[in-house]
């Protein structure tokens, strides 16, 4: 069986949505990490830009919590502090891709956000059904331009996901 490994903020919910009538992949929820498949079983997941997918995982908790950052570069400056650094590693969004990559079982196939219709198209071929890929659960947030030190501290926190981007 192929599991969706869904990583938050990803775009995850979108390719669920193209692969869903299919009966191709099984989805898992938000907590299922790839040292959970069961022998024989393959994953699938999509990986994001760290940086980029910190600002959309800001834009999506302050809307629906209340939130004690003005922007993401408010929060981002503040990797570092206890305050920031605790919401970062409880808060499910926010923890690194790595996270859900806990084993070293290889891949069938990995998508990135930025390229999501192009490899999107690359897994339909592979699993021999069409991908009408839609433009589901897609955030419309603030412009939110990032500092230097916000983006070095992201760069820090997100050394593994950065590292596994360039694997992946």
């Amino acid at each position: 069986m192929i599991q969706l490994l869904h990583i938050p903020k990803t775009g995850g919910t979108a390719l669920w949505s193209a692969l869903s009538g299919s009966g191709a992949v099984h989805r898992n929820g938000h907590t299922f990490i790839l040292s959970h498949l069961r022998q024989g079983d393959e994953a699938i997941t999509i990986l994001r830009d760290p940086a980029a997918r910190f600002v959309s995982a800001f834009w999506w908790m302050a809307l629906r919590h209340l939130w004690p950052w003005a922007d993401p570069d408010a929060m981002a400056r503040g990797i570092g502090t206890a305050k920031v650094d605790d919401t970062l590693r409880r808060t499910l969004v926010f923890l690194p891709q790595a996270h859900w990559m806990d084993a070293d079982t290889p891949l069938l196939w990995v998508g990135h956000t930025e390229s999501l219709a192009t490899d999107a198209t690359r897994l339909g071929t592979l699993l021999g059904c069409p991908m009408d890929l839609p433009r589901s659960n897609v955030g419309e947030y603030p412009p939110s331009p990032l500092s230097a030190t916000a983006t070095d501290n992201i760069r820090a926190f997100y050394a593994d996901d950065y590292a596994l981007l360039t694997r992946l």
